[in-house]
Order: C-alpha cells, then structure tokens, then sequence
C-alpha cells in the first residue's frame, strides 16, 4: 500500500473529526452568547412601545374616578336634646324609679329613617327590686306613639341600679318627640328635641 493509498483511507476519519470539532464549538459560542459572556452588551430594560405616549393619559381619563366624600352625600349627623333635663322619678308598686338619659345616638343610613339608641340608667330606691323593661318605653313621633325596636326585661334589685339600651326607628321628617316612660301606675313624657347638626 502506496502513501497516496493511506492518505485517501484516513480523510473521511479526518472531515468527521474536524465536523465535530466545529458543531461543539458553535454550541459552546452560541451558549456563552446567551450568558452574556461573548458579544455586544445587551439593554436589560424592556423595549417600550413606539405608540402615541398620550393614548395611555386617553385611556387612564377614561377610568372612572374615585369617589370623594361630600357633605352632600354623606348621612347627616343628629344630636338629641332632653329639654326637661332628661331623669324622672316613678312611684310604682314595688319601689321608686328614677329613670336617667345618659346617652342618646342617632343613625342614619339615607333610607329616611333614624335609628335613635337610648342608653338609660334605672335606679331602684326600694324597698324592693323594680322591673326595668323596654315595655315600659314609648317614643310619640308627631304624637302617635312607637315600641322600641328592641326587647330589654331585666331587674333591678333595691337600692342598686342597671343600665339598659332603648332602640326606636324615627322618620327623618318628625316633627315633634316625646319619650313616655311608665306604666298604669305612674308615668311622665320628656320632650326630645331632634337636631340635624351636618
């Protein structure tokens, strides 16, 4: 076998080497490319949009706007006036009464009826316990008279005292209010003044 012979015999060993020389180095190019290791330098940020920079204002005015608060749209605020003073004294059966207004609230929904929550202070000056109930509670609104919204029975033992609340629904157009606290044996009205404050 002549050198030519030998030469022509080891070539396509020598392409094929040489092939696979070049496909592992492409891949080796192409991966550190993707790293960032070779090549231009590559702009992080993202590509913004060429469109009209107003068309993004155009399309945020068109989202409706928050709400903001108004006077105009906010429920009105109330205060509550006892003009006698707001206490009474009941003579019943069993014991004396007094009878104290110690805090009044009002709630309004814009439905065109209040929620007016008394909180009420009963003291039993004996000699026995007395009932403390919402029975015993009546609101006149434009003089016809309404039961509380509530149920309150409790007792108060003698010489001791017990607060309760009293709830009544109120229209918001009332014209005038009296709270009648009592039952058969004793009762009194205290005139309430009802006042839109806001």
């Amino acid at each position: 076998m002549d050198s030519r012979s030998s030469w022509w015999q080891t070539l396509p060993g020598i392409l094929t080497a040489l092939a696979a020389a070049v496909t592992a180095i492409g891949g080796l190019l192409v991966t550190l490319d993707k790293l960032g290791l070779i090549g231009a330098p590559r702009d992080a940020a993202p590509t913004q949009s060429t469109a009209d920079p107003t068309a993004g204002a155009a399309a945020r005015s068109a989202e409706p706007a928050p709400a903001l608060a108004t006077s105009s749209g906010s429920p009105a605020q109330y205060t509550v006036e006892f003009t006698s003073g707001g206490e009474v004294t009941l003579h019943h059966s069993r014991a004396d009464g007094v009878y104290q207004m110690l805090d009044a609230k009002v709630e309004n929904r814009n439905t065109g009826t209040l929620t007016m929550t008394l909180k009420v202070r009963l003291t039993s000056k004996g000699p026995s316990d007395i009932n403390f109930g919402s029975d015993l509670f009546r609101l006149y609104v434009d003089a016809v008279p309404r039961a509380p919204n509530n149920f309150l029975n409790d007792l108060v033992d003698a010489r001791s005292a017990k607060e309760g609340e009293i709830i009544f629904s109120v229209p918001e157009n009332a014209k005038s209010l009296e709270l009648w606290i009592g039952d058969n044996q004793d009762s009194a009205k205290l005139p309430v003044v009802l006042r839109k404050t806001g």
